[in-house]
C-alpha cells in the first residue's frame, strides 16, 4: 500500500540516520561497564594507607593508560576526567583536609606526595601522546584540573596541583601551531582565577566584627562561650581557605608570565 510504504520508508530514513549515533552511545556503555570497574579499583587504591599499595595502584592506572588508550575514544576519555579521576582527586583533597585539621601533617604529606605523582603520570602521558590523543582531550583534561584547583583549601596542595598545570600547559603550548589553540588555555585560566578569588577572609572579618558588635549588646558571658566553642578554629579554617586561594592566583599569575614569556610571538594581540 503506497501509504504504509511511504511510512516504513520515513521510519527507515530516521533509523539510518540515527544509526551512528545510536551505535556510539552503545559502544561508550559498554566501555563504560568493561573499564570503569577496572579504573575505580585502581584509583580507590590510591588513597590506602599503606604507601606500598598506594604506589602499585598508580603503577597499575600508568600501565593500563599506556597499554589500553588507543581503544577508548575521546567520549570514553571525557567519562574518565569526569567520573574517575576528578573523584579520586576530591577524596585526596578531602583527605588532606581532614588531615590537617586533625593536626597530623605526615599523614595529610603522604596524601599531597600521592596526587603530585598521580598528575605528574597523567602530564607525560598526556605530553607523550599528544599526536596520538583527540584533539580536544587535552582542553578537557585541563577543564578538569581547574575545576579541581578552585575547590581546594589547602596551601600545600594548590600549590602542587598549580605547578602540575604549568607544566602541562607550557608543554602542550610549545607544540601548538596557530594562535587559535590557545584561546580555550585563556579561557579557563580566566575562569579559574575569577573563581579564585580570595573573598572569603575579608567576608568573615566583616561578619566577625557584625556579630562583635551584636554580642556587645548581649550576655558577655554568652559571648566568651560562643568564642570557645569554635569561632577562632572556624576564622583559622577560613584563613587557611585564603591562603589556598591566593595560592592558586600567584601559580596562575606565574603560568601567564611563562605564557607570555615563551610563546610571545605566537599570540594574537587579543590573546596578550
Amino acid at each position: 500500500m503506497p501509504g504504509s510504504s511511504g511510512k516504513e520508508n520515513a521510519a527507515g530514513g530516521r533509523g539510518a540516520s540515527d544509526a551512528p549515533a545510536s551505535s556510539e552511545v552503545v559502544r561508550l556503555s559498554v566501555m563504560k561497564e568493561l573499564w570503569f570497574p577496572i579504573l575505580r579499583n585502581f584509583t580507590g587504591l590510591i588513597t590506602e594507607k599503606s604507601e606500598a599499595v598506594r604506589n602499585e595502584a598508580l603503577d597499575a592506572l600508568e600501565k593500563t593508560f599506556e597499554e589500553h588508550h588507543a581503544h577508548f575514544g575521546e567520549s570514553l576519555w571525557r567519562e574518565i576526567f569526569s567520573q574517575v579521576l576528578l573523584p579520586v582527586l576530591e577524596d585526596i583533597r578531602l583527605q588532606v583536609e581532614l588531615a590537617t585539621r586533625k593536626s597530623n601533617h605526615e599523614q595529610a604529606q603522604h596524601h599531597i606526595t600521592t596526587l603530585q605523582r598521580l598528575l605528574a603520570s597523567m602530564n607525560s602521558f598526556l605530553i607523550q601522546k599528544q599526536e596520538s590523543l583527540p584533539p580536544a582531550l587535552h582542553n578537557c583534561y585541563m577543564d578538569v584540573i581547574s575545576l579541581f584547583a578552585s575547590y581546594i583549601n589547602n596551601q600545600e596542595l594548590a600549590a602542587v596541583v598549580m605547578d602540575e598545570l604549568k607544566i602541562l600547559i607550557v608543554e602542550i603550548g610549545s607544540r601548538f601551531v596557530v594562535p587559535e589553540q590557545w584561546d580555550d588555555v585563556i579561557e579557563q585560566i580566566s575562569l579559574l582565577f575569577q573563581a579564585a578569588l580570595p573573598g572569603l577572609l575579608a567576608d568573615e572579618m566583616q561578619n566577625s566584627q557584625s556579630q562583635e558588635m551584636s554580642d556587645m549588646i548581649g550576655d558577655d558571658n554568652n559571648k566568651a562561650s560562643s568564642r570557645s566553642m569554635g569561632g577562632q578554629p572556624d576564622l583559622k579554617h577560613k584563613f587557611e581557605q585564603c591562603y589556598a586561594k591566593c595560592t592558586v592566583q600567584l601559580r596562575l599569575t606565574k603560568i601567564v608570565a611563562e605564557i607570555i614569556s615563551s610563546f610571545f610571538d605566537q599570540l594574537s594581540i587579543e590573546q596578550v
